[in-house]
């Protein structure tokens, strides 16, 4: 699993330096926002989300991509005031595929690396990391040219962690 995620987070990053542009499916795109994040058994908390993609190829009304996103904890999930705080870094194989000219859906699935951290004050604090796959489906709307607004939820296998994710990319 992790050579399955270096991998993909590898062609996201580097190949977007030296493939250029192409007017068919557009170039490299980054953004970034803000994610609910909801862990089981505590309440919502907030995370800062990064994400870079790469497009591949047109396939029908869509385009194959490749994702990489990391997410981290702004404002803890908590409950009775035991803290939860998670980092996540995933690649995915995404589809953007476009229902109107400024309108578009995208499922993804990938891999993710996760790490949490729970800290329970007198009753101690514990970690934990591993890997696993992340399901998402998002959607964007064109405000104007190459820049999007932008909605996600994604699922990580086996951790009962999700977010939702609000927030803009700009795509070169």
């Amino acid at each position: 699993m992790k050579k399955i995620l270096s991998t993909v987070t590898i062609i996201a990053i580097f190949s977007s330096a030296v493939i250029a542009h192409d007017d068919e499916i557009g170039g490299i795109y980054i953004g970034g926002g803000i994610s609910l994040e909801s862990p089981l058994w505590y309440d919502s908390g907030v995370a800062g989300a990064l994400n870079i993609g790469l497009p591949l190829i047109r396939l029908g009304r869509g385009v194959l991509t490749t994702e990489a996103a990391l997410t981290h904890s702004i404002s803890s999930p908590s409950r009775n005031n035991i803290d939860f705080t998670a980092t996540t870094f995933a690649g995915y194989i995404g589809y953007i595929y476009d229902v109107a000219p400024r309108f578009y859906i995208k499922p993804r699935v990938g891999a993710v690396y996760r790490s949490y951290s729970i800290d329970g004050g007198i009753w101690g604090s514990d970690t934990n990391s591993g890997y696993g796959l992340a399901f998402g489906l998002g959607g964007g709307f064109r405000l104007i040219e190459r820049t999007d607004l932008y909605l996600n939820y994604t699922m990580l296998d086996g951790s009962d962690l999700t977010h939702l994710t609000v927030g803009f990319q700009y795509q070169f």
